[in-house]
């Protein structure tokens, strides 16, 4: 893993929260709002990013304060995992990022902006055995070609993430 922040921006959170009930996504039906760009230093000329343009801006500076070598490509996706009790538990696999449109290599950016107290596992897993536990408001950094999986997925509630993709350089 390159690096853990902490990421409180309610503004954010609120939005996301009204997508997630008004755009929801089951788990395997597909992953909620996907947005690609191209970062122009908190200048986005694609209206769609009003919302995101702090996040970006904050994950674009990580970037450059942890020394990642990194393009102005990137690939924004919300994601939500809903569950119930009556669902079977969720199982990822184990899988590499890239970007969407281009498949080059990329670091991984997951802001966990709500996770539900009754929502149980769901922890990121790497292929090396390393196991984070997230916590509501984490922002983790990866390299999107270390194999990774989301592990077992159980309980009530919704696990709440919004995703960014930067291209590397």
């Amino acid at each position: 893993m390159q690096f853990i922040n902490r990421y409180i921006n309610h503004r954010l959170c609120n939005h996301l929260n009204i997508m997630n009930k008004t755009n929801i996504a089951k788990i395997g039906v597909g992953g909620g709002k996907q947005l690609s760009g191209i970062y122009r230093s908190g200048n986005l000329l694609n209206h769609n990013f009003n919302e995101y343009v702090d996040f970006i801006d904050y994950n674009y500076f990580s970037a450059n304060t942890n020394n990642l070598k990194v393009n102005n490509n990137f690939f924004l996706e919300h994601r939500d995992y809903h569950q119930s009790i009556n669902d079977k538990p969720f199982f990822g696999k184990f899988h590499m990022d890239q970007m969407e449109d281009t498949f080059k290599s990329c670091y991984t950016f997951i802001y966990y902006y709500k996770i539900s107290p009754t929502i149980n596992g769901g922890e990121l897993e790497f292929e090396n055995k390393e196991i984070y536990k997230p916590n509501e408001f984490d922002l983790i950094c990866f390299d999107g070609d270390y194999k990774h999986k989301i592990n077992k997925l159980s309980g009530e509630g919704i696990r709440g993430t919004l995703i960014m993709n930067i291209e590397k350089y």
